[in-house]
């Protein structure tokens, strides 16, 4: 069996001819980043093969790499389908990255759905155990699924219940040992967190980048390939959640000495397209017009029918969704937040690859979505990367030059999206980048203006350096029209909600910045790349993963719960597509603010 070998991670994989390196290698474990769901356009999953054989370049290849780039063996793993051995170099994306975990949870009663009361089963004629059981109970009958493998010896016994259904019986009393899990999936990560439900405290919590992201980095391009992979495609997608979920649980068990089968209710909460994906049901509906879900409504089944790795009987929650593109994530952090009781005017605003705003004015919720796109999580930017050791996270232009701040003091490796808006909005006020977007020419400055320094060139363009040689970081003319993309989605789209209401920005008394992507971002950056407008820039508040706190919070309060379900039912959805002159306020909004 012919072998990829891997210098740089000292493993070696054996593989069956067929399918292409990026498949294998995913299989291995290994993930290369894969924005266009291997479609062969990003260039994302290149890698370099440095020994074997060497098959010759693709067009597709030849149109993103340079010439001396496939001369030293630069390639596509998602076009490369390797018949024999070979010494391949992967970038190992999103490795000791940084993924929020925390959030603002607000006070409330401690009231889990769920509970445990102890029983005595005594001996009694043959044929009435079950009877006895029932009684003991106080029940008029005991599910077959909780008998399962039970035995009637006389002795102490242990009931557990979900908002009073039956869900297990254990020896003993296990009354001490009672446990959730909280779970935020995300379009690029997945957190999970263990409570203790009888003491409301939060044991630990793991974090994963989504192996979704194999099929693409984004919603739509995921939906694509279910699409065109009918039943196949759904049941991959939910396979890798799935086993995503289960080795967050062995690692908290792990680091905690809780057993995955003291864990019995599971809370999620994710968009509308991860949780379809999540339950196996397919979400192709969520990509074509008129964009109906299969359901929107909570669900509640037994953890075990999706395959997730907790207790006999436990429970896994889906939270409830508003439409296809304001999911049960965002209904999580409405609740977080409080605003289905605000009087005031509020923006709750998560900023990431699905840019979802939610208006509270006078009572009333109203929300729209806004593809962002992952730029502003490093994606699909020449330099980009996830917020990894050596992500560039700030930059600062002063008098000295240019400086970088990088994650975890490492050399620069990249820019993610924290630090791409910092560098934006640094080369906006340095003059290097023009409000409609289009980079400085050199060809237009004195031989001696300070911004010649910065600028250089990448394939013979203009670019703007980021760091020290010619092969050094830059940001390319096209970095800075992905940003524009983002923030021209994120701000029509407030404005958008704003006039419906009959409102000016002046109007909004608070923002609220919510998700693992904004918590990482200053109002500077948020203001001066034009995402927020100025005079919101002293109402922001940042909340953290409002989702995964909701989750939280659906799990110790059943009351906090049920009340997710009227939230969801009243949050009007706003359509941006099918307003009027929408793609002339769009296209307004692309341009960066005058002098930033």
């Amino acid at each position: 069996m012919p072998v990829i070998r891997l210098p740089e991670c000292g493993r070696a994989v054996a593989y069956a001819p067929g399918p292409s390196l990026l498949d294998i290698l995913a299989e291995a474990g290994l993930m290369p980043p894969s924005p266009c769901g291997a479609a062969g356009i990003c260039g994302k999953c290149a890698v370099t093969v440095t020994g074997g054989d060497i098959p010759p370049p693709s067009q597709q290849e030849q149109g993103l790499f340079s010439a001396s780039a496939l001369a030293q063996g630069r390639r596509l793993a998602c076009g490369l389908f390797p018949q024999a051995d070979l010494d391949v170099d992967v970038p190992l994306d999103g490795r000791g990255g940084v993924i929020l975990a925390d959030g603002y949870l607000p006070d409330f009663r401690l009231e889990p759905s769920l509970a445990k009361r102890t029983v005595v089963l005594d001996p009694g004629p043959a044929g009435s155990h079950e009877a006895g059981l029932a009684a003991a109970l106080g029940e008029t009958g005991v599910p077959a699924r909780v008998l399962r493998g039970l035995s009637f010896a006389p002795g102490q016994r242990t009931a557990v219940y979900d908002d009073g259904e039956l869900l297990a019986l254990e020896a003993g009393d296990t009354t001490a040992r009672l446990f959730g899990l909280a779970v935020d999936i995300g379009t690029t990560t997945v957190v999970a967190a263990l409570v203790d439900l009888r003491t409301g405290l939060e044991l630990a919590a793991e974090t994963a980048i989504n192996p979704q992201k194999r099929w693409g980095f984004d919603v739509l391009t995921r939906l694509g390939y279910v699409m065109e992979h009918p039943g196949e495609g759904v049941a991959l997608l939910q396979r890798a959640v799935v086993d995503c979920v289960n080795g967050l649980i062995r690692k908290l068990a792990a680091r905690t000495g809780v057993a995955a089968r003291e864990i019995y209710a599971l809370v999620v909460a994710a968009n509308t397209t991860m949780l379809h994906l999540l339950l196996g049901v397919d979400p192709s509906p969520l990509g074509l017009a008129p964009y109906t879900p299969p359901f929107t409504a909570a669900k509640r089944l037994p953890a075990a029918a999706v395959g997730l790795a907790a207790g006999p009987g436990a429970v896994l929650y889906c939270l409830p969704s508003v439409s296809a593109f304001v999911g049960a994530d965002i209904v999580a952090g409405l609740q977080v937040a409080g605003l289905g009781e605000a009087r005031d005017t509020a923006l709750f605003i998560d900023i990431g690859t699905n840019g979802e705003i939610v208006l509270a004015h006078e009572g009333k919720l109203c929300a729209c979505s806004c593809a962002a796109g992952p730029a502003l999580e490093g994606m699909n930017i020449s330099c980009g990367m996830g917020a990894c050791a050596g992500a560039v996270e700030a930059v600062r232009l002063s008098g000295e030059g240019l400086e970088l701040a990088t994650i975890g003091g490492a050399p620069p490796a990249g820019v993610c999206g924290s630090g791409l808006l910092s560098a934006v909005t640094a080369f906006l006020r340095a003059g290097c980048i023009l409000p409609r977007g289009n980079l400085v020419k050199a060809s237009g400055l004195a031989a001696d203006d300070p911004r010649r320094p910065l600028l250089c060139e990448r394939d013979g363009k203009p670019a703007l350096r980021l760091g020290p040689g010619e092969a050094g970081l830059a940001l390319t003319q096209k970095d800075v029209r992905q940003v524009q993309l983002a923030k021209g989605a994120i701000l029509s789209g407030l404005l958008a909600l704003l006039e419906r209401h009959g409102l000016g920005v002046e109007a909004v008394d608070r923002v609220l910045i919510a998700g693992q992507f904004g918590r990482h971002l200053p109002v500077d950056s948020l203001t001066g790349c034009g995402i927020l407008p100025a005079r919101l820039g002293d109402r922001v508040s940042y909340l953290g993963n409002t989702a995964k706190s909701g989750a939280t919070l659906a799990l110790l309060s059943l009351a906090a719960r049920r009340g997710m379900d009227l939230l969801a039912a009243r949050v009007d959805s706003l359509e941006l597509s099918r307003l009027k002159d929408f793609d002339r306020r769009f296209v307004a909004c692309l341009d960066f603010p005058a002098g930033a």
